[in-house]
């Protein structure tokens, strides 16, 4: 019976359906052709360039096959689908030795291999790793190196008796921790320290123009930080410049991220994966065209752009209006059956308020004193709100003095502000 035919596809999906609740793609075998693309795209519904004469930009990607398993791992949704031929055409090449090789070293935890631009390059550098199939555990690898390198005379290739006294997965535990090795589906794989050679610099020019399929002429250079509008829990949105890595938003939304995509802007809601299952606070509702409440994001949040192929930055209208819709913060509560949204006011607001109404006059009275003062500083300490008073007659000619939030007199004769001394006094408080 022949081996069954071992392809790389992708499935591709048209995003406005997506956005719509709709899941309209289709699986393309890659590598394939500039025609082929354009023709699935006009199959479910894409336009092959958009207003500007990008390519794709209506399209993307949620899941991939390939024959070297653990390569989709590494891939998301927003992959160059240049980069993606050109590594489905190296991967085809491939004896299917050098298949589960790849896919070993993948799921071995190489550090090399972060992205598809190092998925290529291990292409060309799989000699740099040793690789021993179906060595699956410590007794498997230990019996290898006996039998099949042959630790003993070559000539007789016979061990008769003495094989019965041979501890081959003792032997195996040894050499994997020695070359710090890993074991996988696939196999046995391990670092030979041979020379990484680059190959591919990452640029779509320096991909063989024969699995160029998208038609763009010119690479976007990918940001290496976003504008982007974050929104935590109980704060007011804020327009800041993140890190565009996955690892750095996974730091930000506190786990694996999520993407979503419910407005016609070019935008995306990046988002915790499993922010309700862990308990994140609730957020931000999302609402429909009629103002009701069909979702509720959970932990902190970014609006970011999109480009052809990944996130980006926001311009400068798109950061003002999702940061005006998600200005207020808000709480939320059953009503009936119905879930609703209740605005709160923001920590921000609150200790202002705190202040506003502790300190709300610029002749203040401080117990013990007959003259009259105003604040000139605050600072929090321990959770709590102090502040520096300043004598309304005097100024800085006469010592300050420190009241807390409640209004009670906490140090006196305060020459420095909160300096690190007056700081710890307070914490001794």
């Amino acid at each position: 019976m022949p081996e069954p035919e071992r392809v790389f596809e992708a499935f591709v999906t048209n995003l406005d359906e997506y956005n719509n609740n709709e899941l309209v793609g289709e699986y393309v075998k890659l590598p394939t052709t500039q025609e082929e693309l354009s023709r699935i795209c006009e199959s479910i519904g894409v336009d092959t360039t958009d207003e500007h004469g990008q390519p794709y930009k209506k399209l993307f990607i949620t899941d991939y096959d390939s024959p070297a398993y653990y390569v989709k791992r590494v891939l998301s949704e927003y992959e160059s689908l240049d980069k993606l031929n050109y590594l489905a055409a190296l991967i085809e090449d491939l004896p299917k030795y050098d298949q589960d090789k790849l896919s070993a070293i993948v799921a071995g935890g190489c550090d090399k291999v972060n992205n598809i631009d190092d998925l290529i390059n291990l292409t060309f550098n799989l000699d740099c790793y040793d690789f021993v199939p179906d060595a699956t555990d410590d007794y498997s690898l230990g019996y290898y190196y006996v039998h099949e390198i042959g630790i003993y005379s070559s000539a007789t290739r016979e061990l008769g008796m003495l094989s019965n006294y041979i501890d081959y997965e003792s032997l195996g535990r040894d050499i994997a921790f020695n070359e710090d090795g890993h074991f996988t589906d696939e196999g046995y794989v391990c670092d030979n320290w041979d020379k990484w050679e680059i190959q591919f610099d990452g640029t779509l020019e320096d991909i063989p123009d024969k699995y160029r399929i998208t038609g763009g002429n010119e690479e976007k250079k990918q940001e290496t930080t976003l504008t982007a509008v974050v929104v935590e829990p109980e704060k007011k949105p804020e327009i800041k410049e993140i890190c565009s890595n996955l690892e750095d938003m996974q730091a930000l939304v506190g786990g694996y991220i999520q993407a979503v995509y419910p407005y016609d802007d070019p935008v995306a809601i990046v988002c915790n994966e499993e922010a309700k299952l862990s308990g994140l606070p609730l957020n931000r509702a999302l609402r429909d065209e009629n103002g009701e409440i069909y979702d509720i994001l959970a932990g902190t949040f970014a609006v970011v752009g999109l480009t052809d192929d990944s996130f980006g930055s926001l311009d400068t209208s798109l950061a003002e209006k999702y940061s005006e819709l998600f200005e207020q913060p808000e709480q939320f509560a059953m009503l009936g059956d119905k879930i609703v949204a209740i605005p709160m006011i923001s920590v921000e607001q609150q200790k202002q308020e705190a202040m506003e109404a502790t300190v709300d006059t610029d002749d203040f009275s401080v117990a013990g004193y007959y003259a009259m003062w105003h604040p000139i500083d605050q600072r929090e300490v321990d959770g709590h709100t102090f502040f520096l008073m300043e004598h309304n007659d005097f100024g800085n000619e006469k010592p300050c003095v420190i009241i807390d939030e409640e209004g009670k007199l906490s140090l006196t004769d305060v020459y420095d502000g909160f300096d690190e001394h007056t700081v710890s006094l307070l914490d001794a408080c």
